[in-house]
């Protein structure tokens, strides 16, 4: 996503080849993971291996909001849900 929000750049699934790099940070495929509790299950447990530029932290740290959207088997979607908050620090 853009800083507007707005879907943008490739798209690549975890455990793959590769890395989605934005303007401060990289989420490195080969190291990311999905984990769900089965077909019938409603958990899912996503890990993220991300790397930041300095510019990142600011001059000494920022937080950002995770957000995330699922879509099941079916293609019903979720939308975006507050996940979080990240810290980079220098």
């Amino acid at each position: 996503m853009d800083e507007q929000g707005e879907p943008s750049g490739h798209t690549a699934l975890p455990g793959s080849h590769g890395k989605l790099k934005g303007k401060h940070a990289t989420l490195h495929l080969d190291e990311t993971s999905v984990l769900t509790s089965g077909p019938d299950g409603h958990d899912v447990t996503l890990t993220l291996a991300l790397s930041f530029e300095k510019k990142a932290a600011g001059h000494d740290h920022r937080d950002y909001v995770v957000e995330v959207s699922a879509t099941d088997d079916f293609g019903n979607e979720q939308g975006f849900d507050r996940a979080g908050t990240l810290r980079v620090e220098r």
